[in-house]
């Protein structure tokens, strides 16, 4: 099997029906698959009906959301008697169709059905040694290399080495999944950013929404950002880490004809929203869902990137800024927006404080530096002189100032530090009611609601 991580808005993973089997015919001859797989060539339809119809096996079908076509498939075959709970996984995703993050979504599914409702203890694999794309896909959902079987199929006449892995079924799976994260891994650990904080749209909707409501100064973010870019002629763009897709959806009305506008979020809820808010204003967008650290495009694909407020979350900046430069073109623009040293601090001052009332230790990791610091104004020059030159830069200030304690209270609890408190097991109604008597006494010292709201705008230029 060969494919990218991305996922794709527009595919369903669902069972398998008898009417799939002339699509998984198709799927099974394609140069790709018998190349990458130990598929025989010249599969037949009862053959593939009778794999259908095994008792002991369970088939998940990728399908496209518009005509219900299979694009790919998955399966796990399990054993009997002392290996009832282990399954051996089988995928493909047709040709035309790699790329898009089926394989990824195909293998999520495969697992969720393997553990939770099959009761496997163990997910088993065979892949070849040289299919590099299927090795990363597989160790990115966490399978391990177990060892090498020499001479384990023959392909085009050769017999090839293959890799055996495996995954395991956590033994104390609900204890792992409610361990929070450390504070700062909060940040960048991407389970933990989907289940908290980007899984859903509310929390950034409302944060983004109040960029604009409450900023004190006269000029909005996303058109000072835009600016920056040579949008007087047609480019492919590359948004990365769009978020609700703010800036792309900007450029899309302002890049002229010719221009392609692609954006790229690890968030699917993210991508639904960008997709359907280009749907309803007629706009021609390229949404994926994908990591920075491995971006599904060839390289020298784009004129110009924009990251704006995202590589502090990447595990890896050093392999995100080879990614961004790798996609971009030799001269081309990268676009990037990056936080202030101890960004939003009233935020967290105000937290922090509230935290030390109910009566967490000073040395909690809850109380203990905010991400944003991994890629800020301060360290982000040297982050991208790794493979960029900076030929401008600039700040921005965001600062916002509130009307009231209770908009400032909402607005917080839609923030990442409070999330970030709750997920570590504080109650949340008593921090935010900790944080509305704080804030209130800063009222009543007759100071205004503010939240500092400084960023820095690098323009770098990859060099031939």
């Amino acid at each position: 099997m060969t494919d990218a991580t991305a996922q794709s808005s527009d595919v369903i993973v669902r069972g398998a029906r008898r009417s799939d089997v002339p699509a998984l015919l198709s799927i099974m001859a394609q140069p790709g698959v018998i190349r990458g797989t130990t598929v025989m060539p010249g599969a037949g339809e009862l053959a593939v009906e009778a794999a259908l119809a095994a008792p002991d096996r369970h088939w998940l079908i990728a399908a496209a959301a518009a005509d219900d076509r299979a694009l790919g498939y998955v399966y796990l075959d399990w054993g009997h008697g002392r290996w009832r709970r282990i399954a051996s996984l089988v995928m493909a995703v047709h040709d035309a169709a790699v790329g898009r993050g089926i394989g990824r979504q195909l293998l999520d599914a495969a697992i969720g059905v393997g553990f939770q409702y099959l009761d496997l203890q163990r997910i088993e694999l065979e892949v070849y040694v040289d299919n590099a794309a299927a090795i990363r896909l597989y160790e990115r959902a966490g399978f391990v290399r177990e060892g090498t079987k020499r001479r384990n199929a023959i392909r085009d006449g050769v017999h090839v080495d293959g890799h055996v892995m495996a995954l395991l079924k956590p033994l104390a799976a609900a204890a792992t999944a409610a361990a929070p994260a450390p504070p700062a891994a909060a940040y960048t650990d991407q389970a933990h950013l989907l289940s908290h904080s980007y899984g859903a749209t509310d929390d950034y909707q409302i944060r983004s929404a109040g960029w604009d409501r409450y900023r004190v100064g006269p000029v909005s973010l996303v058109p000072w950002v835009l600016d920056k870019l040579p949008l007087g002629e047609p480019l492919a763009l590359l948004d990365a880490g769009c978020g609700l897709g703010r800036f792309a959806l900007a450029a899309a009305e302002r890049a002229p004809r010719g221009s392609a506008i692609t954006a790229i979020d690890l968030s699917r809820a993210m991508i639904d929203a960008v997709s359907a808010e280009a749907r309803r204003r007629g706009l021609a967008i390229d949404a994926t869902v994908g990591s920075l650290e491995e971006l599904p495009y060839t390289a020298g694909t784009f004129d110009a990137v924009l990251c704006n407020y995202v590589l502090y979350h990447v595990e890896s900046i050093p392999r995100a800024i080879d990614e961004l430069a790798r996609v971009l073109r030799p001269g081309g623009l990268l676009v990037a927006m990056v936080p202030a040293f101890r960004w939003l601090h009233e935020l967290i001052d105000w937290q922090d404080r509230a935290l030390l009332r109910l009566g967490h230790d000073p040395g909690s990791p809850l109380l203990g530096p905010t991400g944003t610091d991994r890629c800020c104004e301060e360290n982000a020059p040297r982050h991208l002189a790794r493979r960029f030159r900076v030929i401008a830069r600039d700040r921005h200030d965001g600062t916002m100032r509130f009307p009231s304690v209770d908009e400032l209270v909402h607005h917080y609890r839609h923030t990442m530090r409070f999330r970030n408190a709750v997920a570590a097991g504080v109650d949340g109604d008593r921090l935010a009611d900790s944080v509305r008597e704080l804030m209130a006494e800063t009222l009543a010292r007759g100071e205004e609601l503010r939240v500092t709201s400084l960023g820095t705008c690098f323009v770098c230029r990859k060099e031939a």
